[in-house]
This record gives structure tokens, sequence and C-alpha cells, in this order.
């Protein structure tokens, strides 16, 4: 738990934080595991096959690239590395087909890391990082996940949204 304001002195002590970041958990239980229906109909959530990296990696970017422009180039080759590791399962939520923004899930033993959020401009408010959490907690529950953690920018607005709804 620390103030932005805790930044400048870290700079000056050599440090070079980049963000902060709180940590928000809950526990998972069985039974979100058969409640992984989509709440909006017109949305499609799914995990990606392997012959879709490059299409997660470059939705993942271009949703991150509108508020943080100099991250493009980092966010694609970090998704496409991502994407690929054990224990990752990269979700991707389309409308008509059209992939409008992806969510990251890792699990390790019983605990799930849900990560990566990112919606490109014109898909935005349309419910699909919603849909994604729903999804992803469910699959992880489904998976023996007893424990979802995630990180959030304080303030932001992933944190605001799941301090309201609950989800985690």
């Amino acid at each position: 738990m620390a103030d932005t304001a805790v930044m400048p002195m870290l700079n000056q002590r050599g440090y070079h934080p980049i963000e902060l970041t709180s940590v928000m958990f809950r526990a998972l239980d069985v039974a979100e595991a058969s409640d992984t229906k989509e709440k909006t109909r017109h949305l499609r959530t799914r995990v990606i096959s392997p012959d879709e990296v490059e299409l997660w990696a470059r939705i993942s970017a271009a949703g991150w690239a509108t508020e943080h422009e100099s991250l493009a180039d980092f966010m694609y080759g970090f998704g496409s590395i991502s994407a690929q590791c054990r224990g990752a399962y990269p979700y991707i939520a389309e409308i008509a087909d059209e992939a409008i923004a992806t969510g990251m899930l890792f699990i390790q033993g019983q605990v799930a890391l849900i990560a990566g959020a990112s919606t490109v401009p014109h898909g935005r408010n349309k419910g699909a990082q919603n849909a994604l959490l729903a999804a992803r907690l469910g699959f992880a529950a489904g998976r023996g996940c007893i424990l979802a953690v995630m990180g959030a920018s304080p303030g932001s607005q992933s944190q605001k949204i799941h301090r309201k709804t609950g989800s985690i």
C-alpha cells in the first residue's frame, strides 16, 4: 500500500518504478465452473487456438495502445510470448466473429491469475471484459483453482469494475 508520492522518493534513491498495483483476490467455488454462460448474448468468449497467437497479441496491443501508445510494440511482443507460456489460457471476446477484447488466465496449481485485460476502442462498453472475466473464473474453478488473483492500477477502470461487481 503506497501513495503515488512515494515514486519521486524511490527515483531519488536510484529505483525506477513504472507503476503501482493493487492486488485483489478472492476464493473460487466449484459452483462457478457450471455458471460460465455469458451474460451478454452478442458476445462470444473462448480460449484461442495455437494458430491465433498473432491475432490475440495484435488485439491485446491495440487495446493497450489507446491508453499507452508507447507500449504498443512492447505489448505485442509480450503478448506473443505470454500467450504461449505453460499454464496460459489466452482468452478472446468476439462480436459477430470480430475480435474486440482479450484477457489472460494463468493457472499454477490451485491459483488462477487474471491478467491482460484489453479492449479495442470501438469494442468498449459492450460487456466484453465482464464476459471474459466470468469465463476465466468459471474455467479456473472447473480446473480446481480455489483462489483467483489479479492486479490493477489503483483507481483504474479495472479496479473500479472489480470492486463494484465483487468479481475479485
